[in-house]
């Protein structure tokens, strides 16, 4: 659904689009990088909080809780729709206002989505496929150190960038 929603946003921009490739490569760029801000700010600070309001916690168990209590459960790895699109839309509004124009927030949400389907990826494959080696093989040491050890480090799943930024990453040896 995303790479159709991207090619939509692509579309309706297209006026701006013509000779500036570069321009929208970067954004791309610029919107994976966001996009990993995003998933650890969201895992740190968003996921892992318990709320006094059940509606909320509710949510939260069904968006991240309840995949810590049951983490090989292949119906609680990936985001559902029902979250990640209103999510998207709220965000695509708020780099709209920011940039002021369709093509920069289309490019930018381009690559969130890029990443976040990257990082749909790889946490399913790291939870539900045995042996990993390379990049996998240390992406998957890091989140299951945060799964099965210490949920208060290693928040970044296809990245410690932002762990090693903010002093959350846990030496993996």
């Amino acid at each position: 659904m995303y790479p159709l929603l991207a090619c939509l946003l692509l579309w309706c921009s297209s006026a701006s689009v013509q000779g500036n490739w570069i321009s929208l490569l970067l954004l791309i760029s610029g919107g994976m990088l966001l996009w990993s801000i995003l998933e650890y700010v969201l895992h740190r600070f968003v996921f892992h909080l318990g709320s006094p309001i059940p509606f909320v916690q509710k949510i939260l168990e069904r968006l991240h809780l309840g995949h810590h209590a049951d983490p090989r459960n292949p119906d609680r790895i990936l985001v559902r729709p029902v979250y990640s699109l209103p999510l998207s839309a709220m965000l695509l509004g708020g780099l709209y206002s920011f940039t002021g124009t369709l093509f920069s927030a289309g490019g930018l949400m381009i690559g969130v989505w890029l990443g976040f389907l990257y990082y749909e990826i790889v946490h399913y494959r790291l939870h539900l496929i045995k042996g990993h080696r390379g990049l996998l093989g240390l992406q998957r040491r890091g989140h299951f150190y945060h799964h099965f050890l210490d949920s208060h480090c290693c928040f970044g799943v296809t990245s410690p960038l932002w762990d090693l930024v903010l002093g959350t990453y846990r030496r993996l040896d």
